[in-house]
């Protein structure tokens, strides 16, 4: 999981890596496993946390909750209302 954040580091010119560090702590994400190794609910939080740390000017989410449990979807809507404010 760590070389998809760091592709994504390279990708995005302003990704924000501390950010993406804090939103995969606060979505529990297990760092030491790859993303083919996540579960569903998992690799949507890592689209999460790669989408709201890349700081585009525009992001669009399609379902990206899908698969996440309920507090792990609750999070990312407090996130997101906490970041867009």
């Amino acid at each position: 999981m760590k070389g998809l954040l760091e592709a994504a580091e390279r990708y995005w010119p302003n990704f924000d890596r501390e950010y993406a560090d804090h939103l995969v702590e606060l979505f529990g994400l297990p760092e030491e496993k790859q993303a083919k190794q996540l579960s569903r609910g998992q690799k949507s939080a890592l689209n999460a946390t790669i989408g709201l740390a890349s700081r585009s000017p525009l992001t669009m989410f399609d379902e990206v909750y899908l698969g996440m449990d309920a507090p792990t979807r609750e999070r990312f809507y407090q996130e997101l209302r906490e970041d867009h404010a």
